[in-house]
């Protein structure tokens, strides 16, 4: 049966291929680019047969010129097709739609019924009778040169025909297509990130042992194998469709090539990453579907593993270059459309060869394959190509492009549009006028970098107040969003609100700040969107919701939608990479590690926050303290890689203490409701250890000024922390000469790593690092499931249920101080307990174990001994007296006495102590009174001046002075060691 005759409408082709005729020249590897008015090259005609250079393409006029057998007669591009490959015009205009990507044009006359039918879904569904389904295997292994059961196969569609007809175009105008004959064929699907589908056959030799040969076609040169499928029906364009392997939708890196054998070859080398999600490869069909390839929403890199066309062939006299062409057009795309999807590019084989990426497999194997792609470099426009897309992109384009992108501002009295500057940038333009009456002149001038105000805001956690979402473009062309906040409008010329467009990259120039700033304050975008400030839990009408720190909101009644504020959302990649079963068995590893509890512990701070906030509790948290090497940041990593990637250079919620206490207010209102993971504490003092233990407690940061002298609103939070350092907290806080008290205890419990297991293997260590690549799951996981059971509208229940914990933690007859200080970890047992039961931490887990791991080594700690502060004044005191004693506490019987000031004195009875000194030895911890009266209940001092005042009034041999007396009996050295008594001869 006839397939049915194809064409083209003439006015339509010649409108779509107006522009695009050098893309039409590349399609017939013709090499333009070296074409001047005065530089020839050597005639592509085949029937001219030239021996010189005297063929030219005139940009300009989108002529061709040649001079071989005529005086210069100029050829449309139409014509240069025709004699390129001899064929009429009705092939002509078929073949210039196939090149510029437009197979939509080509329509279908008749065909009547039962011709075999060339569409993409006929083809992928061969009749039961008419399919061969090892033939795309048996083809695929023959041109890779590996055995059949070797073939890693596309993820796309692959079918064989036993026999499928090949339809030749006509080779007179309104003729048939000829019917050459019918060959084994295979047929892939290709794919596009939109969801397009097409199909792409080839005609096989029998048992798919290469390419069929189909003999010689009507221009003198062999047909062609390889053909696409009829255009969709749509009308879509199939330009950069393409088939697969794995799967893009997930791969972050995809690797791009021509031609599907290319395709097959370098999925066979790169087997390993391709079934596991982390490659995936796309075999465009051609040149013109490498340069239309667009990537997935999951790509992140793309390597373009090019043909290397630079070394003549089919005919022609110079190489073409089409391979590394089109993949510097795909680079140049990315690049046009400030993509962040990184962009390599590699070629095959030594310059001045014509290989391709099959060739290198095939000549050196697939450590070759693997090794030239690996080394790819990164795309890079030249100064050449970045003149060239200038010219065929064209500047009315990018400018609308921009003006899409960057609404123009609308200004009552204002006159503004988008336009080109001196220096080849848009900007936003002012018209002006300069002059009046008959002298006056309508001026243009640049103002502003590109800037555009998309939706108004109303700030739900802040009474529903106005604010603007802008999209500025920033010093490297890229768009920003930005959340401002009308009220910053109000003072100073706006000067909070320039401030921040400089500081996003927004350039000004002449009045362009003050027509920023009044066009914010005139603007009224249509789009509302309903923000906050910061992740963690909010109400809304009476109902309860979480916004995560990667902006996904939980819990949102039906119908409404909320963001969080575009300054406050993590990036993507930040929020989130792998998968929610990596991370399971990330975390299972770590809990089921031997010797490790402090392990669990940071899987279950991971989750605390979660509750801190929905219970309305007062941030608290753990410092992991003890020898390097103990798994304490692994710890801290475990407990981010609950909301986002833990790694420190990266804007996540794990961070290095490097900043000033200032910064730790945005970082902690940063993990409002989820974790602040806070590493190596050595980079503070001890007084701003204290400072931002204290902070962290409060919720709330300073309050400051703006440049206009009006209160900011502070940073506000409630989450947990997980601190880490080499000392206690105690010992890094005291050390620095600041006071250990009860407050801070109860806020930040010191967990003791010293003993735990070091000794863990490599193996081990491997698995729970896998977190870093899965990570940003378990936590939106586990408030999904709190929502899910109503936990989240039953807070008090969880607040009673961690209370109880907190008392039953710190035993029978705990006071209140005590029972604080177990809150934490109290918080990690209820934290623990809930992601066991939805599933994120195993059955088995012994969170309560750890727990109680914790606190006993808590309890045993010099950072609790400030929970009964008379005991640690006592004890502070002993200290400080040793450290001073025959220095600067003088024995009062001796007969020389020592060179420093004294601070004290003692006698075989007792240890004489002003009132200033008391409070500085006792270290500061309690006021002076409380001391004394902490000493006295306690059998501690030596004589008192009556019963009410428990200080005297005369030190002997010193004379009267108010002090307190504190037995020799428990302060100071045993009374048999007396001091050295000095003689002539010296020591006694």
């Amino acid at each position: 049966m006839a397939e049915a005759e194809t064409y083209v409408v003439t006015r339509d082709i010649k409108a779509a291929v107006q522009g695009r005729e050098t893309d039409v020249l590349d399609a017939l590897n013709i090499d333009w680019r070296r074409c001047t008015k005065s530089s020839h090259i050597a005639c592509p005609y085949p029937d001219h047969q030239s021996n010189g250079d005297n063929w030219r393409w005139d940009a300009r006029k989108a002529k061709a010129f040649c001079s071989c057998l005529s005086d210069g007669h100029a050829d449309s591009i139409l014509d240069v097709v025709m004699k390129c490959d001899g064929v009429d015009i009705e092939g002509a205009k078929i073949r210039a739609a196939e090149a510029i990507g437009r197979s939509d044009l080509i329509k279908t006359k008749g065909g009547g019924k039962g011709g075999q039918r060339m569409d993409a879904t006929s083809l992928l569904n061969p009749p039961a009778g008419s399919a061969d389904a090892g033939l795309p295997v048996a083809y695929l292994a023959h041109r890779l040169g590996i055995a059949p059961g070797d073939v890693l196969m596309p993820s796309t569609a692959a079918v064989g025909w036993m026999a499928l007809t090949y339809w030749e175009a006509p080779s007179k105008p309104g003729g048939k297509p000829v019917d050459v004959g019918q060959f084994p064929a295979v047929a892939f699907s290709t794919v596009a990130a939109d969801g397009g589908l097409h199909c792409h056959r080839i005609y096989v030799a029998p048992g798919g042992a290469g390419k069929a040969d189909l003999g010689t076609g009507p221009n003198g040169r062999a047909r062609d194998p390889k053909k696409s499928a009829k255009a969709p029906a749509d009308g879509a364009s199939t330009a950069g469709r393409s088939v697969m392997w794995g799967s893009a939708g997930k791969a972050p890196h995809v690797i791009v090539t021509e031609g599907i054998e290319t395709g097959a070859a370098v999925a066979h080398a790169f087997r390993r990453e391709v079934e596991v999600g982390e490659i995936a490869v796309a075999a465009a069909i051609s040149t013109a579907g490498v340069a239309a390839w667009q990537p997935w929403p999951a790509t992140r890199q793309v390597t373009i593993a090019a043909d290397r066309d630079e070394a003549p062939k089919d005919g022609r006299a110079q190489p073409t270059k089409a391979g590394e062409r089109a993949a510097r057009e795909l680079g140049m795309r990315r690049h046009d459309e400030g993509s962040a999807i990184e962009t390599r590019i590699v070629l095959p084989g030594t310059p001045g060869t014509a290989t391709d990426w099959l060739d290198t497999l095939r000549a050196d194997g697939v450590d070759a394959v693997r090794g030239g792609i690996e080394r790819a470099a990164r795309f890079v426009p030249t100064a050449a190509e970045l003149r060239e897309r200038a010219e065929k992109v064209g500047r009315q384009a990018e400018l609308e492009r921009i003006a899409t992108l960057y609404p123009v501002p609308i200004l009552n009295g204002r006159t503004l549009f988008y336009d080109f500057a001196s220096d080849g940038r848009i900007w936003l333009h002012k018209e002006f006028t300069k002059g009046s009456g008959e002298n006056a002149v309508v001026l243009r001038a640049p103002i502003a970098s590109p800037f555009g105000i998309t939706a108004r805001l109303r700030v739900v956690d802040d009474a529903d107040a106005y604010g603007l979402r802008l999209l500025l473009e920033d010093m490297d062309g890229h768009p920003r969003a930005v959340d401002i906040e009308r009220k910053n409008l109000a003072a100073m010329g706006g000067a909070e609100a320039r401030g921040l467009f400089l500081e996003a990259g927004v350039r000004f120039q002449d009045d362009g700040e003050l027509v920023a700033v009044a066009a914010l304050k005139a603007a009224h975008p249509d789009q509302e969107i309903r923000i906050v400030r910061h992740p963690g839990w909010h109400d809304a009408g009476g109902a309860r919701f979480y916004v995560a720190p990667g902006g996904e909101v939980i819990g949102l009644p039906e119908g409404q939608s909320v963001e969080l504020a575009a300054g406050s959302v993590m990036p993507e990649t930040v929020a989130r990479g792998g998968t929610l079963d990596g991370w399971k068995a990330g975390a299972a590893a770590a809990v089921n590690a031997s010797g490790c509890p402090h392990f669990t512990l940071g899987l279950a701070a991971g989750f605390a926050g979660v509750l801190v906030d929905l219970c309305g509790l007062d941030s608290v948290g753990i410092n992991l303290s003890g020898q390097t090497s103990a798994g304490k940041t692994t710890a801290q990593r475990l407990a981010a890689s609950v909301w986002s990637v833990p790694d420190s250079t990266r804007p996540g919620l794990f961070q290095v203490a490097k900043t000033t206490v200032n910064g730790f207010e945005f970082l902690a209102a940063k993990a409002n409701g989820s974790v602040f993971a806070l590493d190596e504490l050595a980079h503070l003092s001890g007084k701003e250890t204290a400072r931002v233990v204290y902070t962290l407690a409060s919720g709330v940061g300073k309050a400051r000024m703006t440049a206009n002298a009006t209160a900011r609103d502070p940073h506000r939070w409630k989450t947990f922390a997980i601190l880490s350092s080499e000392t206690s907290l105690e010992a890094k806080i005291t050390a620095d000469g600041e006071s250990w008290t009860g407050g801070q205890a109860v806020r930040i419990a010191d967990v003791d790593v010293t003993g735990i297991n070091r000794m863990l293997d490599a193996g081990t260590f491997a698995k729970i690092a896998s977190v870093s690549r899965h990570h940003g799951h378990a936590g939106p996981t586990f408030v999904r499931a709190l929502v899910a059971a109503g936990t989240h509208e039953r807070a008090a229940e969880v607040r009673d249920k961690i209370n109880e914990g907190a008392r039953r933690l710190a035993g029978p007859g705990a006071d209140a101080a005590t029972i604080r200080a177990a809150l934490p970890l109290a918080i990690l047992a209820a934290a623990g307990s809930f992601a066991q039961a939805f599933g994120l931490l195993p059955a088995g887990t012994a969170v309560n174990d750890a727990v109680r791991w914790a606190w006993a080594g808590f309890k045993a700690s010099s950072d609790a001994q400030a929970l009964d502060p008379a005991e640690q004044a006592i004890g502070n005191l002993r200290q400080w007296i040793a450290e001073r004693w025959n220095t600067s506490i003088h024995w009062l019987d001796a007969e020389m006495r020592p060179t420093r000031d004294a601070l004290g004195w003692w006698d075989d009875r007792a240890i004489y102590l002003t009132p200033d000194r008391l409070i500085e030895g006792s270290g500061g911890t309690l006021k002076e009174g409380l001391v004394a009266k902490a000493l006295s209940g306690a059998g501690m001092l030596a004589k008192t001046k009556d019963a009410e005042h428990l200080c005297i009034s005369f030190v002997p041999k010193v004379g009267r002075l108010k002090a307190y007396a504190l037995s020799r009996n428990h302060f100071g050295r045993d009374q048999q060691d007396e001091p050295f008594k000095a003689y002539a001869g010296g020591r006694a």
